[in-house]
């Protein structure tokens, strides 16, 4: 990160950030049910190996303008990023025992299949941006431009097959904000987005990008000399080519034409003493597929329609815990559909999660800035489905 004042006007920033990821990956999976003789029903199954080795690169330059115009106080941005995927994949897969449902023998031996595909995927995107954020007494206005170029390429490493996809998009996006002198905020906001997508199908076809549409209204509240902070929010968003899981083969996906999402989201924030902060949120979202070849009219897999949590978090200050900080919270996830026909659904349920967390630097002064922390997520060890893809597919 880099970041220069030119002068009382003028700034820039350049970003850069290189990841490297590598995954080794064996798994047996879930194919169907084989019900012939009912008093010994199998769980018919499948293996597969998978070695990934994925590059990426990501850069940002961008500059900064604060000027006026008459009464008009504007905050101007304008800049250039630029990003590269790199893909490297090697996979295979291969037939596995089936399994008593009613005596499941785990030991049965499963071979390792042998690699049958090989593949190397780039994705490569630039995009030119502008931003103005103008302020006129308790008005803001925003609004922003883009324009996205971005290619994708997939090579078949085994018998060289090549695929090349171009696209490129315009998007822009605008909002507007008052702020009352009670703390009262109520905004609008309209935004257009454009997304490639770094995959294929089982048939190594190249995905067309994710473009979305949303709108939204809400009202952000701050009671003034108070350090606390709730908002209210309605939308609408809506995707085209979503990907969703290939009911032909699960270990792929498709593109499922348009998915609608409405919600209402509420969120809160305070802290009720020096020490003590709390956050609490709930989102109310109804998603359904508005254009799809298999299943329009439906809801999507993995949603769930209601989810809440809340997150309580006390911190020592002073004596000898000084710098000790003890959290604890419950996140509700509530049921979501298990297959494309809204036929199955996956329960609800309800888990703990806490922390610890300890700033080093109060113990020891040249390590101020280092905090040492221990997260823990299902605190309790509940045992639970948390999504399905299909009905015999799901995640536990």
């Amino acid at each position: 990160l880099l970041d220069h004042r030119i002068d009382e006007v003028w700034s820039v920033q350049s970003n850069l950030r290189y990841m490297q990821m590598k995954t080794d990956y064996k798994s047996v999976y879930t194919t169907g049910l084989n019900a012939a003789d009912p008093a010994n029903p199998l769980l018919t199954r499948r293996a597969i190996v998978n070695h990934a080795n994925m590059d990426a690169v990501t850069a940002d330059n961008h500059a900064q303008a604060r000027f006026n115009t008459g009464a008009l106080a504007h905050t101007a941005l304008f800049g250039i990023d630029y990003q590269r995927l790199s893909y490297r994949e090697d996979q295979g897969m291969g037939a596995a025992p089936s399994l008593s449902i009613n005596q499941p023998d785990y030991a049965a031996a499963i071979a390792t299949p042998s690699i049958t595909l090989r593949s190397k995927q780039t994705l490569d995107q630039l995009g030119l941006y502008a931003q103005d954020q103008v302020k006129l007494g308790q008005w803001t206005l925003l609004g922003g431009v883009r324009q996205d170029w971005a290619g994708n390429d997939r090579r078949n490493r085994i018998n060289g097959d090549a695929t090349h996809q171009s696209d490129r998009a315009f998007t822009w996006r605008l909002g507007s904000v008052y702020e009352f002198d009670n703390g009262v905020a109520p905004y609008v906001s309209y935004s257009r987005s454009f997304q490639p997508v770094a995959d294929a199908d089982a048939q190594g076809n190249l995905f067309k990008p994710t473009k979305g549409e949303q709108y939204e209204a809400g009202i952000k509240y701050q009671p003034p000399g108070q350090d606390a902070f709730v908002s209210a929010a309605v939308y609408q968003l809506t995707q085209s080519n979503v990907l969703t899981t290939d009911p032909a083969n699960t270990n792929y996906s498709i593109q499922t034409g348009e998915v609608r999402s409405r919600g209402l989201e509420l969120e809160g924030k305070a802290s009720l003493t020096r020490n003590l902060d709390l956050l609490a949120s709930y989102t109310l979202m109804d998603n359904v597929n508005t254009r799809s070849t298999t299943a329009r009219g439906k809801h999507p897999t993995y949603v769930s329609r209601h989810s809440a949590n809340a997150w309580a978090n006390y911190t020592f200050h002073g004596g000898p815990l000084a710098g000790l900080s003890l959290g604890g919270g419950v996140r509700y996830v509530g049921s979501s559909y298990a297959n494309a026909d809204n036929t199955l659904k996956v329960s609800p349920f309800t888990v703990v999660d806490a922390a610890v967390r300890y700033d080093l630097g109060q113990a020891i002064p040249s390590l101020k800035g280092l905090t040492a922390g221990i997260n823990a997520s299902n605190l309790f060890d509940r045992e639970y489905v948390s999504a399905c893809a299909t009905a015999t597919k799901c995640f536990y």
